[in-house]
This record gives structure tokens, C-alpha cells and sequence, in this order.
């Protein structure tokens, strides 16, 4: 049985791994700085590549597995939306 961690994080970015799969960049106040795996997400029916755009706030549950963090599920967070928009606000 793995443990399921959630917490709030933004995503700094994110590189293709396969066809379907996507590893991100996230910054957590909890867990520092993590890659995580999320398998399938690059399809059109994935439920979480919407809420994993780059620079979004966002409150996601992880799992650890032997070799990497998993992501399980997202949740947009509204608390930084501007700051996607603004190239001042980003600097």
C-alpha cells in the first residue's frame, strides 16, 4: 500500500516521455522542488492535462513509487491566475 501525499504546487514545466506521458516540474512548499510522472495525460480524454499548464497553481496528490513521484490528481487553484498572463508579474 503506497501513501498518497497532497499538497499545493506550482508547475514550473514539463517534458514528453512516450507517446502519451508527461513528466512535470513541480515546486511544493512541502516536498521542495520534485519531477512527477503522469501517464497518459497527453491524450485528448485525460481529466488532468487541462489543470497542468505551465506556470499554474495547483493543489495535486502524489504518490511515491520505487523510482519516481506519480501524479494522481489536480486541482486548479484560482490564487494565481494572473500570473500566467503577465510577463511583469513572472520576472
Amino acid at each position: 500500500m503506497y501513501r498518497t501525499y497532497t499538497t499545493e504546487a506550482v508547475v514550473l514545466g514539463s517534458r514528453d516521455a512516450g507517446e502519451a506521458n508527461k513528466y512535470y516540474f513541480l515546486l511544493t512548499r512541502e516536498l521542495g522542488l520534485i519531477h512527477a510522472f503522469a501517464q497518459g495525460v497527453r491524450e485528448l480524454k485525460s481529466k488532468l492535462r487541462y489543470s497542468l499548464a505551465e506556470l499554474s497553481y495547483v493543489k495535486v496528490s502524489l504518490v511515491r513509487g520505487k523510482e519516481k513521484w506519480r501524479l494522481t490528481s489536480v486541482v486548479p487553484l484560482p490564487e494565481l491566475d494572473g500570473l500566467k498572463n503577465s510577463g511583469e508579474k513572472k520576472k
